[in-house]
């Protein structure tokens, strides 16, 4: 999972703190990683645009798929204490 986040914007911090905690309830089985969106190229690579941030791209490594999520994406977390 690649977390598009800008870290000029207020979304940052958030983002980085949701991810951390989808790091750890997927640890050893998934990889989270995350992306300042500073650099165009690497937006457009990934097909994300930067008025949709704070972006996710699940990616399927073995398949070489992207599957896009926004900000706007309606989006459940669970937690494992629940």
């Amino acid at each position: 999972m690649l977390v598009f986040t800008d870290p000029e914007s207020d979304h940052h911090t958030p983002s980085l703190e949701t991810a951390n905690k989808i790091a750890k309830q997927f640890r050893g089985t998934s990889q989270v990683i995350s992306i300042e969106a500073t650099d165009d190229s690497i937006l457009t690579h990934f097909k994300v645009d930067k008025g949709s941030l704070p972006s996710v791209v699940v990616m399927d490594v073995d398949l070489m798929e992207r599957y896009p999520f926004s900000a706007q994406s309606e989006v459940v977390f669970y937690d494992e204490e629940e």
